[in-house]
């Protein structure tokens, strides 16, 4: 029978099957060791609780095999399949006795809530106080759906709103069948929680299956929406380069625009590092972090013997003890349309990447720059000041390296001059190069251009222009004052270009129509020649060569429209050369007889066939010689499994050679193999060669890889629990000078 407060009407009984609720994503969860309390980091979930299920104002549905109503006292008896329906929330009981007068409520039997997130309480026994939002649960279990966190207890009470303790409570991350022992779960005498803050257990033991692993007399663990601040999980390993590793994480959730991190390091045959980041988000045009590190090193001679047969890495020896990084990145909109940005960057020393390197471009770098800029944009024009700083990390002293402190530049955009059928556009700059050694001074370089655009006939579009160019240099060095130097160029330019569009109703599944655009193209370009060797030479702006050069190039592109009515780019193909007059005439730094009036032949060509696969060649081709200047070439596939495979190769004459190669293969659901491999061919030499075997549970994982870089060869087993994270990682070197 149903009964409808606001409408009593009597109707047939109805049964109501309990269903599954699908998880959404990870909570944090926290470990704690013996004597030490963790409190780590998460975002959490919020979940009112049953004290706050029913409302005795709002309308109610309850039903079942039998179910009678007092309208005097306001109150429910219902027995068999007992279902109770209000405002997105739903109780399965098997029986009920329910005051709303009161505000009192006693579910027995197979009890069962669910709230329109998803998240449940389940138990043989639930006793609530609709008016005080409290309730008793007898062996019963919270499940929180967004962090897929469930809390299990002899005796849960709910103490306010938000708040809970209990008896004998266990939690985990990993889902259950009713009975079903989780993979792993903290068990813990008694703790108490609040729903969108921390569950706060005493006497916790880490159990995998059964099996205590750990145990903590205190176990601190955020199971509640928001940041929250506390110890991440520290990070253990060991290598012979390292030694005993331990990556201790304090992180602070300072507000809800800002937090920032603590780091505390130690590495038994190394050292110990300490450090700061803090970020800071005010709005989306306001935000930036600041990074700190200091490492204080033991024996730096014996860092450097791990990397001895590599002659250092090309890196000079600059380094001492105290190894530091400071790194500052900000966004700033400022009063008046302007925009302040900085990215700075700073090291101890030339090596410091070598040793302290989070990607592998990263210790690859052969400079580090820092720049603040101030910027303004305007329909038609920009404006850009900024300072760049260089430090050349192939070189120990820097007192030669240019800094351009500051360099403005100010564009303008083409526009029409008044009525006529002119376009004017233009572009400059000012740059004050300085440095402690060597010729510094000022530069400033002014490039207006006219173009006249002409559509002759309707089928081409014709682009002569015109522009001059004037470069003012003071010159200062060691042995004189300021000089002054001037330079006048100009240069002749004009572009023809048509397009040719046409497109096909192609006989392919899920595909409309296909455009296929061909877009010729021919520049040619004059500039005098001019004597430059009187000028300084900062950058290639100093140095203009004379060109009279026709540059003739070819685009195809075909893309599709596919059901859905989105596009899809099948074919990207660009090919290029440049013939040079002045040099067929013999006017050329080239011997006589040596002439080489045409360039190499660039050209790129993108495939797309599905959205799955990808082809992308590019290159330069020596018509003379009959090689290759320089190669790039990629390719990729992937399928709905989430399998990939993926392959590059580059080349440079004379310098680079090697290959890449990336893939991941789902053996099972839970099985999962991958591959990483750069092969050095000029060296031979494998610069890194990776292969991962893992096993991924719903709750847990586990990884073994072997890893070979250029200095060692590593194994690493790695265990991760999900909301902890990786809690257990085994690093062993096999091979080589010692572990990264």
């Amino acid at each position: 029978m149903t009964f409808n407060k606001k409408n009593p009407i009597q109707q047939e009984p109805r049964r109501y099957s309990r269903k599954a609720f699908k998880p959404l994503f990870a909570k944090s969860a926290v470990l704690l060791s013996f004597l030490f309390i963790f409190v780590f980091t998460c975002y959490g979930v919020s979940f009112a609780g049953v004290g706050a299920l029913f409302d005795s104002e709002a309308p109610i549905e309850v039903t079942g095999d039998n179910v009678t109503y007092d309208s005097k006292k306001e109150s429910y008896h219902a027995t068999g399949s007992v279902v109770v329906v209000q405002a997105g929330t739903t109780l399965l009981a098997d029986e009920l006795f329910m005051n709303m007068k009161e505000g009192t409520a006693r579910a027995v039997g197979n009890v069962y809530v669910t709230d329109a997130m998803g998240n449940t309480v389940e138990g043989e026994k639930l006793t609530a106080n609709l008016k005080e939002d409290t309730a008793v649960i007898i062996n019963g279990k919270l499940y929180f759906e967004e962090g897929t966190v469930s809390v299990y207890g002899s005796r849960l009470e709910k103490t306010g709103k938000l708040h809970y303790k209990g008896k004998d409570v266990k939690f985990t991350t990993c889902k259950c069948e009713k009975d079903e022992t989780p993979a792993w779960h903290f068990a813990s005498s008694s703790a108490k929680m609040k729903t969108d803050g921390y569950i706060l257990a005493w006497n916790a033991f880490l159990k995998v299956k059964d099996r205590s692993i750990l145990y903590t007399p205190v176990l601190v663990a955020p199971i509640g929406g928001g940041r929250k601040t506390g110890f991440l999980m520290p990070g253990l390993g060991s290598s012979s380069k390292q030694g005993n590793v331990v990556d201790n994480t304090f992180f602070w959730a300072i507000s809800d625009s800002s937090d920032a991190s603590f780091f505390l390091d130690y590495k038994s045959k190394r050292g110990i590092g300490k450090g700061l980041e803090y970020r800071y988000y005010r709005t989306a045009e306001s935000f930036g972090e600041l990074y700190l590190y200091h490492f204080k090193e033991d024996d730096l001679d014996r860092v450097r013997e791990f990397r001895a047969d590599d002659n250092n890495l090309d890196r000079p020896l600059s380094a001492n003890d105290n190894r530091w990084q400071m790194k500052l990145k900000h966004n700033e909109k400022l009063p008046g349309g302007f925009k302040l940005k900085a990215d700075i960057n700073v090291i101890s020393d030339d090596e410091y990447f070598i040793d302290f390197a989070k990607t592998g471009k990263e210790k690859s770098l052969e400079s580090l720059e820092s720049m603040i800029s101030l910027s303004k944009n305007w329909d038609k024009y920009s404006l850009t000041a900024q300072t760049r700083i260089y430090d050349n990390l192939l070189i120990e002293d820097d007192d030669s390296v240019l800094q351009k402190i500051p360099e403005v530049t100010f564009k303008g955009s083409s526009q029409r001059i008044l009525d006529s059928k002119f376009f004017f556009a233009f572009s400059s700059s000012f740059v004050n190069y300085e440095r402690n050694d060597g010729e510094e001074g000022q530069r400033l370089d002014v490039r207006p251009r006219i173009s006249l655009p002409l559509n002759p006939g309707g089928w081409f579009e014709l682009t002569p222009s015109f522009g001059p160019r004037m470069t003012l240099y003071r010159v200062e060095d060691d042995t004189s004052g300021g000089r002054y130097r001037g330079r006048g160029l100009y240069d002749f330019t004009t572009d023809l270009t048509t397009t040719f569009v046409k497109n096909y109703k192609p006989e392919l599944q899920g595909v409309k129509v296909l455009r296929h655009t061909i877009r010729p193209k021919i520049t040619h370009t004059y500039i005098p020649d001019y004597k430059q060797s009187r000028l300084p030479s900062y950058d290639s702006i100093d140095r203009v060569e004379p060109a009279n050069t026709v540059r003739y190039s070819l685009n195809s592109i075909v893309t599709g429209k596919l059901a859905d009515s989105t596009k899809h780019e099948y074919l990207y193909m660009d090919i290029a050369q440049t013939y040079d007059i002045r040099e067929d005439n013999g006017k050329s730094k080239r011997a006589a007889g040596d002439e080489r009036p045409f360039s190499d032949v660039s050209g790129e060509l993108i495939l797309r066939p599905t959205s799955m696969l990808k082809v992308r060649g590019k290159g330069l081709y020596d018509p003379y010689e009959k090689w290759f200047e320089s190669s790039d070439a990629q390719f990729s596939i992937s399928n709905r499994r989430e399998d990939s495979f993926s392959l590059s190769y580059r080349y440079l004459r004379g310098s680079t050679r090697y290959l890449e190669a990336s893939a991941l293969l789902n053996l099972t659901n839970t099985l999962y193999v991958k591959y990483h491999d750069r092969y050095n061919f000029i060296d031979d030499d494998v610069l890194e060669r990776a292969i991962t075997f893992g096993y991924g549970h719903q709750c847990w994982g586990v990884e073994l890889a072997l890893k070979k870089g250029i200095v060692d060869t590593l194994f690493l087993l790695t265990f991760t629990m999900k909301g902890l994270g990786e809690v257990f990682t085994s690093q062993t070197t096999l091979s080589g000078a010692g572990g990264s």
